[in-house]
């Protein structure tokens, strides 16, 4: 195999959910609503076979829907390698109070389109999974940017990795889609008393898998002295752990690993504690506990489940893809 093949071949290692589909089942729309169980409200919900997004009442009504082609966005050839698929849906959205929507296009970039669809501006930045909104209006998001095996070796001269990586990063916006800051989620740990945490990971590929970013409020940081207003809490599922980022210093300042597997969409709460859900392995080809997840919610520093849901009679599960 020539060295052309090889770097093609660790390229594809980067790529997530290569083995990640299943074929739809026939049922379609809203299958069970039990009203009296459930809270009213409306749903903000992003289709997998269309770059649409559906605002619907909790019986499947849709009152609005947002959506644009993917070359309407990005006319011309990508400098980055994205896959087909990732072009074809919206992967992530944020609804504003005036009805623009901002949306994320997998490993790709974001866009913000007004209440009609119309293109207001779009980011090249491979990112992926999440949005969050500072006070300022500035938001944050995930990136993903691959480094060769000599990249990483000349600015980490002692790390143990050995063929190409995809690390993620924290992106910063502008109201009108600026990058103003980047954060490198390996440089975060590589700089912090929280070193250690890369020892979980691959050697190459993706590495971290970062699904979740949640600006902490000033009404959560305020039950623990070592968290400010504005650090960020992102979970990292394929080292299974939780990590706080100092929003001044860019580095991370307290992690958690243990208690679940391939988790996501951790959020600290205004009590204090941090909800997310647990996919313990997600399925038979994962960990011992099969078809089985739950959410938990956890007391950051007893380490204490307060709350949860999946055990016994009220079990859950969710492949752990995402």
């Amino acid at each position: 195999m020539t060295e052309a093949q090889m770097e093609s071949l660790s390229k594809l290692t980067t790529l997530p959910y290569l083995q990640g589909y299943h074929a739809p089942k026939e049922k379609k729309g809203v299958t069970i609503y039990d009203k009296a169980r459930a809270y009213e409200g409306l749903n903000l919900f992003c289709s997998g076979h269309a770059p649409k997004v559906y605002l619907m009442t909790m019986d499947g009504k849709i009152l609005h829907e947002w959506g644009i082609q993917f070359e309407e966005v990005w006319p011309n050839p990508l400098p980055f390698f994205a896959s087909e698929e990732h072009k074809e849906f919206i992967r992530k959205a944020y609804l504003y109070s005036n009805g623009d929507l901002l949306a994320i296009f997998a490993y790709i970039g974001l866009i913000k389109l007004d209440k009609d669809s119309n293109l207001l501006w779009s980011h090249l930045g491979q990112n992926h999974h999440d949005i969050d909104i500072a006070k300022n209006g500035y938001i944050f998001t995930l990136g993903a940017e691959d480094h060769t095996l000599l990249e990483m070796r000349q600015k980490y001269p002692q790390i143990r990795l050995d063929g190409l990586i995809r690390d993620d990063y924290i992106s910063v916006l502008t109201p009108t889609g600026d990058e103003i800051r980047r954060i490198s989620v390996f440089h975060a740990f590589y700089d912090s008393d929280y070193a250690s945490y890369l020892d979980f990971t691959e050697k190459k590929g993706d590495i971290f898998h970062t699904n979740t970013i949640d600006i902490i409020p000033e009404s959560a940081a305020q039950r623990y002295p070592m968290f400010e207003a504005g650090d960020m809490l992102i979970s990292l599922r394929n080292i299974n752990t939780i990590a706080v980022i100092d929003s001044e210093k860019g580095t991370v300042k307290w992690a958690l690993s243990g208690m679940w597997r391939h988790q996501h969409q951790s959020v600290l709460l205004d009590n204090g504690n941090i909800l997310l859900l647990d996919n313990q392995g997600g399925n038979r080809h994962f960990f011992f506990k099969f078809d089985r997840s739950r959410v938990i919610e956890i007391n950051p520093f007893t380490q204490e489940i307060v709350w949860q849901y999946g055990e016994g009679m009220k079990t859950i599960f969710s492949l752990p893809m995402s």
